[in-house]
């Protein structure tokens, strides 16, 4: 199976999702990072 990710990076939250082939989600997330960059790439 293929995926692909889409990754959202803002000031205040870091978004994800994660799409199969047939463009399905497969999984999603969203982190307030604060502007701290670094503890949401670690979340």
């Amino acid at each position: 199976m293929k995926a692909v990710a889409g990754i959202d990076i803002g000031a205040r939250t870091i978004k994800a999702v994660l799409l199969d082939e047939d463009r399905q989600l497969l999984g999603r997330a969203a982190v307030r990072t604060r502007t701290d960059f670094e503890a949401g790439a670690r979340a």
